[in-house]
């Protein structure tokens, strides 16, 4: 029976994936960076991830990795000067602590290395057509750059060994327990106001977590993953108006959207400083995946209907 190491296991998608494998008969173990006495699966405890030896330690049994932990949260702006803690935080997690894990697997004969990247690294925003795997990469912010970073030191350290990388470059995942901005969404959704974003014609690419949980399953097994890249998503783009309109349905709402001018709209963001948030709302992102579904057979069990309608019965439910 394969045994599998998760890092982030005690995130968002760390939760769902430990479940999910393990209803598909695969033996997990978790690195966690506490030590939680409730922890339901078997773990090891990494107090430093920049440290290849704790990671060697990890590994003993392992087969394959699959390496979600990451800082996720953005650097903080105060007056357009940068944190510098921030980006150190970004940069020691994101890379040094993926290049320790890749080097401790490759030492430890582990034979697969999935990591879950991020399409921020192709870039924030597309115009005349979706990202692919082949574009020229174009990170944004240190996010992006940090994720496209590890994503090279992957690819550099398994060069000439006997392990093997897939990476996986998602979309925003939504599905229950979601937090962040879908969470905010929701939040925003639930509210009952009018929202002023019926002007909005954009388009934006989401994948739903189980979605997401099937391809990974996919790339532990499938031989054609070996050393490739996929983008991913549900495949069918929403803009943000039809996001919500399907929110508001699945909670039984009037969708209650008008159209503000967005001039307008991008000055009362850029008022209450969130002009990322604008640029999330009223640009797109969109992603082709033909790639990873002509190489691994994929097709999405659940439609993005679907999805919303999980997610919101979700939210609802923490609601009471």
């Amino acid at each position: 029976m394969i045994k599998v190491l998760i890092t982030g296991a005690s995130g968002f998608i760390g939760q769902a994936l430990c479940s999910f494998l393990i209803e598909k008969g695969i033996r997990i173990k978790a690195a966690l960076r506490s030590k939680q006495d409730t922890y339901p699966y078997e773990f090891s405890v990494i107090e430093d991830i920049t440290k290849r030896i704790e990671w060697e330690q990890a590994l003993d049994g392992v087969e394959i990795v699959i390496h979600l932990a990451a800082q996720v949260h953005g650097v903080k702006r105060v007056r357009y000067l940068t944190l510098q803690q921030d980006v150190f935080n970004i940069f020691d997690i994101n890379v040094a602590g993926t290049k320790a894990l890749v080097q401790a697997s490759c030492n430890k004969g582990i034979k697969h290395f999935i990591y879950l990247s991020s399409i921020k690294v192709n870039g924030e925003i597309t115009h005349s057509k979706p990202f692919i795997e082949k574009d020229i990469l174009c990170p944004e912010d240190e996010y992006g750059q940090s994720k496209l970073q590890a994503e090279e030191a992957i690819k550099s350290y398994c060069k000439g060994t006997n392990m093997s990388y897939t990476i996986l470059r998602p979309t925003l995942v939504y599905g229950p327990k979601v937090k962040g901005n879908f969470l905010d969404l929701l939040n925003i959704s639930a509210s009952k106001f009018p929202l002023p974003f019926a002007g909005i014609h954009n388009k934006r690419s989401l994948i739903y977590v189980e979605n997401l949980l099937d391809i990974i399953y996919l790339t532990l097994l499938h031989p054609k993953a070996k050393n490739e890249t996929f983008v991913l998503c549900d495949g069918q783009d929403l803009s943000i108006q039809e996001l919500i309109i399907q929110i508001r349905k699945a909670m039984a709402l009037s969708p209650h959207l008008w159209n503000c001018p967005l001039p307008v709209l991008e000055f009362i963001f850029k008022t209450l400083k969130r002009e990322q948030a604008f640029l999330r709302l009223s640009s797109s992102l969109q992603v082709d995946d033909q790639k990873l579904r002509s190489y691994v057979g994929w097709q999405p069990r659940f439609s993005v209907e679907e999805g919303l309608e999980k997610t919101v019965q979700w939210f609802l439910s923490e609601k009471k």
